[in-house]
């Protein structure tokens, strides 16, 4: 497949999924309590977890060059 195609395949998909999110939080209709707070608190640490990874891996690769392996 095209290069650009690819690019704007996944550019695509991960607006849907961010359309498909807010649709699903308009319409959610968890009632308020222990339940809807478990889902909230999920969902953030998903978030949370794949923002660090995503920071972690981008930046891996250059600490990789400037540190040996046992620098502290």
């Amino acid at each position: 497949m095209h290069e650009l195609t690819v690019i704007l395949a996944v550019s695509w998909a991960a607006g849907l999924t961010a359309l498909a999110g807010g649709l699903a939080a308009r319409y959610e209709r968890i009632p308020d309590g222990e339940l809807k707070d478990q889902v909230v608190h999920g969902v953030v640490g998903f978030g949370g977890g794949i923002l660090l990874s995503a920071v972690t891996f981008a930046l891996l690769p250059e600490g990789m060059e400037v540190l040996d392996g046992f620098t502290l």
